[in-house]
């Protein structure tokens, strides 16, 4: 007899299908892992591993969005390597800056600087925002080079996110 999914298993394929506008109620059980997972290492790292999985796949922007919310509350490294090809995807790099923003590894830290040097120009100010986000020191000759190669107009609003780095 196949074993019954659970209601976890049932949230995150919800999300695999999840769009704005859908009821986000299907997707309780995941909230309520994220919440259950701390002091606990293995769900952690199982939940991680779950979000990652589904990431690799093709989603809509509001379930990325969704798992980079979740993965900046409970990511380590591990997730590091599957946000990081977000970064160039204007569609979805914002919410790939939100969440290695606030995941505590250096590893985080070198894909922020690394696509910095990557992605489109309009994305720029982005990166810089979260390196600077990060007090990313180790990413100040990065940001000087983008601010020396930007057109003079880009140089004031680079400038302005790099003041805080």
């Amino acid at each position: 007899m196949a074993e019954q999914p659970t209601a976890l298993d049932t949230a995150f394929a919800a999300l695999a299908t999840f769009d704005w506008g859908q009821d986000a109620k299907a997707l309780q059980p995941i909230d309520e892992a994220v919440v259950a997972c701390h002091g606990n290492a293995g769900q952690r790292t199982e939940l991680e591993a779950r979000f990652t999985r589904l990431l690799s796949q093709p989603l809509s922007r509001a379930a990325v969005e969704y798992s980079c919310r979740k993965l900046c509350l409970i990511g380590t490294a591990a997730c590091v390597p599957t946000l990081a090809p977000l970064l160039d995807q204007p569609e979805h790099s914002h919410m790939a800056r939100y969440a290695l923003e606030r995941i505590a590894v250096t590893a985080a830290g070198d894909a922020l600087r690394k696509a910095l040097g990557t992605v489109p120009d309009e994305l720029k100010i982005g990166m810089i925002a979260s390196l600077a986000a990060r007090r990313d020191g180790q990413s100040v000759p990065a940001i000087a080079g983008v601010l020396a190669a930007a057109s003079k107009a880009d140089q004031t609003r680079l400038a302005v996110a790099a003041a805080d780095a």
